[in-house]
């Protein structure tokens, strides 16, 4: 900038230096331009000022983000000196939720007899179940029934036929009695509606004929109670078993 301007000064100053109305010469004549550059003193040695820094563009805050809620901590690793691989520690288990217990105690439970019913059509007759089933009576030699045994669960509402008290005793033949024969017999008797033997049967002997004929003839004369269905008189069967002992 500053070389411009000296060259125009010195071209100008050249020019009004000619005299008027002669016109300057260009043959065979030299100029001499001297190139003047001037500097400013202030100016030596001093660094050009660095260009104007452009204004730092404002910066608008950045919305807002979300951040994720923090994941639960890893458990925590542990180091296994003999393979050499991090074990991971198991995580410690959440305690289980508190739950109150009720102090009342639990109502109790109903017992059979209480829930169990029965029915009057499947069940035996109370009546029934009262009275004593007969067992096959004993009798002796001195003719002594034995006592006859409570009712059976199962006899429902029959009752079989039973033997009668008073009945006499078999007699022992003498002839057996000398000879020391003793045994049992037992007979099935058909007892009619009416309590009288309509049929005997020998079931088991005794070993001695004349034991099994003395058996036969006593229980013939006997008197039974009939069976009963209900409350109606029935037939029914009696096996009596008779004992002939001489100890006895």
């Amino acid at each position: 900038m500053t070389i411009s301007l000296a060259l125009h000064a010195a071209g100008l100053a050249a020019v009004l230096q000619w005299p008027s109305g002669q016109p300057p010469s260009m043959a065979g004549e030299a100029i001499t331009v001297s190139l003047v550059i001037e500097t400013s003193s202030g100016a030596e040695g001093a660094p050009a000022a660095p260009p104007p820094t452009p204004p730092e563009p404002q910066q608008s805050d950045p919305p807002a983000v979300r951040r994720p809620p923090p994941s639960p901590d890893p458990a925590p690793r542990s180091y296994n000196a003999e393979t050499g691989a991090a074990a991971v520690s198991p995580a410690e288990p959440e305690p289980p939720e508190a739950r109150f217990l009720s102090m009342d105690p639990p109502p109790p439970k109903p017992t059979p007899h209480q829930t169990a019913r029965l029915d009057p059509a499947d069940g035996p007759d109370p009546a029934e179940t009262t009275r004593t089933s007969p067992r096959h009576p004993t009798a002796t030699a001195d003719g002594d029934p034995a006592p006859l045994p409570p009712a059976a669960s199962g006899a429902a509402s029959v009752m079989p036929p039973q033997v009668a008290n008073g009945n006499r005793p078999p007699n022992y033949p003498p002839s057996a009695r000398r000879r020391g024969q003793e045994g049992v017999v037992i007979i099935r008797v058909t007892v009619a509606v009416d309590g009288r033997a309509s049929a005997t049967t020998i079931v088991t002997s005794s070993g001695v004929p004349i034991l099994d004929e003395a058996a036969i003839e006593a229980v013939r004369s006997w008197r039974f109670l009939p069976a009963h269905h209900g409350a109606e008189q029935v037939a029914g069967t009696l096996d009596v078993p008779i004992r002939f002992d001489l100890d006895g």
